[in-house]
């Protein structure tokens, strides 16, 4: 019953949020490559594409049509079985309470959820994940080749939805072999490696060699330089919390977020020494991946995962936090998880909504804008020539040509190559827009500069998400 609610909660955003920039490249992909072209990332000199996501958006759109909704829908559908293998694991190694708590605070992430009702692969990645590590927890308690197998290739297909997930498919393999060194079975062991070998080799020979031309070409770029903390742990809370602009309040409520893991974990190891334990497995995995994040930048000049990139770390914490917290008295594991779950519901709360994506929140209102502008077009009896900043043009595009907006002619020619008088409508992004260095002559905005000097209007505003349409251009007054 909570998991369908939460699916009925995306699937009503798949269809009512309006397309970003990476779901629109991504469209674009599927329809004009072929699969095998799609499958190795062939002529791309881009990191947009998430192969499996990409691979599933273009079969779905021979099943039913090309339309936003339908490159949504593996996605979608990848949060039942996230759901599914979650109810799982919580059902079936923790009390009633905690389990119920753990199935709730791993949903109940707006910015979480948001990912399964987009066209991108981290929805398909996180599901993946999770299907992992059901069957490596049921490996655990009853070892065996299909389990293990099940485990590894889940692991493997979540790295093939988005390559950053290859931290937690090394980390992963690590830990379920290591398992049998602790149990001194050398037999578990001989076939572990095998399958991890086996399997690793297959998926590793697909995916480095897209990701080694892919750092040719500089486009290895998204991701932090600071530390695990301010760039990973941040952004995750940033997001997750929806407080875009109160960083006080985030590093709060991050630091006690952590203080509270960081007690719960060590309680549990002191008062249960259980050292071959499921519970110590999520301990060991999670160290291990944050160890393997942290020395991959080091070693290898891998950037922090960052904001939706690390979105995995968020259910994988939530189970370390509950596999502990079960280890701990009736009394007190049930009062601490009733008033998690209380926060994170008023959390859900003031952050669900189904018009927007918080990272890409100044795309919200594209659609509704043009059309809006189109009807002043109809109104008028004539195309209006229609301009906007850098980082909007992708969508603004994809709608003028998907919705047929007829009296709206976008002007590609640049500023200074048109005169003023010639621009009807502008759409500004007004806030500093400060993208990682990499990307700042992509999105740097030549008509804010041009348009600056003259008299306008405020044809239609949205203030919270800084965007406004601006129009009547001129000198004076």
């Amino acid at each position: 019953m909570i998991g369908a609610l939460f699916l009925g909660y995306i699937v009503i955003r798949a269809l009512h949020v309006g397309a970003v920039y990476d779901e629109v490249m991504t469209i674009e992909t599927a329809e004009k490559w072929q699969f095998w072209d799609i499958l190795i990332n062939r002529g791309s000199r881009h990191a947009n594409n998430h192969v499996l996501n990409t691979l599933l958006v273009k079969s779905f759109f021979y099943i039913g049509n090309v339309s936003l909704f339908w490159a949504r829908l593996p996605n979608v559908i990848s949060f039942a079985f996230y759901a599914y293998f979650l109810y799982k694991i919580a059902l079936r190694n923790l009390s009633t309470a905690v389990g119920i708590g753990l199935f709730v605070l791993a949903l109940a992430n707006p910015f979480l959820l948001e990912f399964f009702g987009l066209a991108r692969g981290y929805g398909l990645s996180i599901a993946f994940m999770m299907g992992s590590l059901y069957f490596a927890s049921e490996d655990f308690k009853s070892p065996s080749v299909r389990k293990f197998l099940a485990s590894i290739f889940l692991a493997g297909l979540s790295a093939v939805s988005v390559f950053s997930m290859l931290y937690f498919f090394l980390a992963l393999t690590f830990i379920l072999n290591l398992v049998p060194v602790f149990r001194k079975d050398a037999a578990s062991l001989k076939k572990g490696l095998g399958i991890s070998c086996s399997v690793g080799a297959i998926f590793l020979c697909f995916i480095l060699p897209v990701v080694f031309r892919l750092h040719k070409y500089g486009q290895l770029y998204y991701g932090g330089v600071h530390d695990f903390y301010n760039d990973t742990l941040f952004s995750l809370a940033k997001y997750s919390l929806g407080s875009l602009g109160n960083e006080s309040n985030v590093y709060l409520a991050l630091n006690f977020l952590l203080l509270s893991l960081g007690v719960t974990v060590s309680a549990a190891l002191f008062f249960k020494r259980e050292w071959i334990s499921l519970r110590n497995v999520f301990v060991g995995l999670t160290t291990f991946l944050v160890v393997t994040i942290v020395a991959a930048y080091y070693l290898a000049g891998a950037r922090y995962p960052i904001d939706r990139v690390a979105l995995f770390l968020y259910p994988l914490l939530v189970i370390l936090f509950c596999f502990c917290l079960n280890d701990l008295g009736g009394y007190l594991r049930g009062g601490v998880i009733s008033l998690l779950v209380l926060a994170c519901g008023i959390n859900f709360t003031l952050n669900a909504n189904f018009y927007k994506v918080g990272v890409w929140d100044y795309e919200a209102h594209t659609r509704q804008i043009l059309e809006k502008v189109n009807e002043e077009g109809r109104r008028t009896g004539r195309t209006v020539n229609l301009v906007c900043s850098t980082v909007l043009g992708k969508v603004v595009e994809y709608y003028v040509n998907s919705c047929n907006y007829s009296y709206v002619h976008v002007l590609g020619e640049g500023a200074g190559a048109v005169s003023y008088a010639d621009i009807d409508f502008y759409i500004l992004f007004s806030r500093e827009f400060e993208p990682l260095e990499e990307m700042k002559d992509g999105l740097s905005d030549p008509w804010r500069e041009f348009l600056n000097p003259y008299k306008k209007d405020v044809f239609l505003e949205y203030p919270k998400e800084d965007i406004y349409v601006l129009t009547n251009f001129r000198t004076s007054d």
